[in-house]
């Protein structure tokens, strides 16, 4: 029976992550999703550290999940700082180490992939310990498959967004909005995994359906914002425009002329979502200016 329960611990990370692993379109390498997926579980130790540390320089911060306290005001504040923002902050650690920096981030929705695969990496093994430590092993496993573990993947898909939104900023030379964006993709799900957790703990019967509703909006949210970010398919890419023919590309050499070009060339910061499937040129109307190739 240890099997099945380990399995039934393990398959809702196998099938979300297979979901959103199947929207990217320009598939990541097997070896950097693995290690993605491996910082994940090894969040979950940077928690452990992080809980204990908090713990000590805030004593009583981090709350009593078997018999939390009644006082919903401190419930509160012990769910977001010592839950919610330790483990969240612990994932955006790994996806900035493992994702951020990867030479394969090249799209918006590569974040979101990034994020996926490194919470999923969490929960899989926070899901094998609840599932090994505590009674009732399989009603546990049953629950959490439709509960935690889509819940962590929900908070990932949101602070995915914004890392994609940060990576953006940077390329775009906009450092103020990357700061922002960074903040913002700590932040948003750490609130909403705090306001998950607290609602539960809580255990008013209110407040436990205000948590059923909390849920399934952040299950259709994340299902949308998954759809919609990998169906636009927004590169990161940064044209410069040729000196010499005027065409704009992402290379150190014009496509056209042959003209190298120098670092010092005018950025040319046109959102890069016109780009002509033919040339590959910006393109801000109905054609492409270069080719004539239908845009719109």
């Amino acid at each position: 029976m240890v099997a099945v329960y380990m399995a039934l611990a393990i398959l809702p990370a196998i099938l979300i992550g297979w979901f959103i692993y199947a929207k990217d379109k320009n598939k990541e390498s097997t070896g950097l999703l693995v290690k993605l997926f491996i910082g994940g579980v090894a969040s979950c130790f940077l928690t452990f550290l992080l809980t204990a540390l908090i713990e000590r320089i805030l004593p009583g911060i981090v709350p009593d999940t078997v018999n939390p306290t009644s006082n919903v005001i401190l419930l509160f504040f012990q769910v977001m700082i010592g839950i919610a923002l330790v483990e969240e902050f612990s994932k955006w650690f790994a996806v900035y180490v493992f994702g951020y920096k990867s030479k394969e981030f090249d799209e918006i929705y590569d974040a979101i992939v990034y994020c996926a695969f490194v919470s999923l990496g969490f929960a899989t093994f926070e899901n094998v310990l609840y599932v090994l430590l505590l009674d009732q092993q399989l009603v546990t496993a049953l629950l959490r498959a439709v509960t935690a573990v889509p819940g962590h993947a929900c908070d990932a898909i949101v602070m995915g967004y914004f890392i994609g939104l940060a990576k953006k900023s940077e390329i775009y030379n906009e450092f103020g909005n990357r700061k922002k964006y960074l903040i913002l993709s700590l932040v948003v799900p750490m609130v909403t995994h705090g306001f998950y957790d607290f609602l539960i703990m809580a255990g008013s019967g209110l407040l436990v359906l205000i948590w059923v509703i909390f849920v399934i909006g952040m299950y259709i949210f994340a299902i949308r914002k998954v759809n919609h970010v990998s169906k636009k398919g927004e590169k990161l890419r940064r044209f410069i425009q040729c000196p010499v023919c005027g065409n704009h590309t992402d290379g150190k050499f014009c496509p056209y002329c042959g003209s190298f070009l120098e670092q010092e060339v005018q950025k040319v910061l046109t959102p890069v979502n016109n780009i002509c499937p033919n040339c590959h040129n910006i393109a801000n109307g109905n054609f492409c200016p270069y080719c004539g190739t239908k845009i719109k």
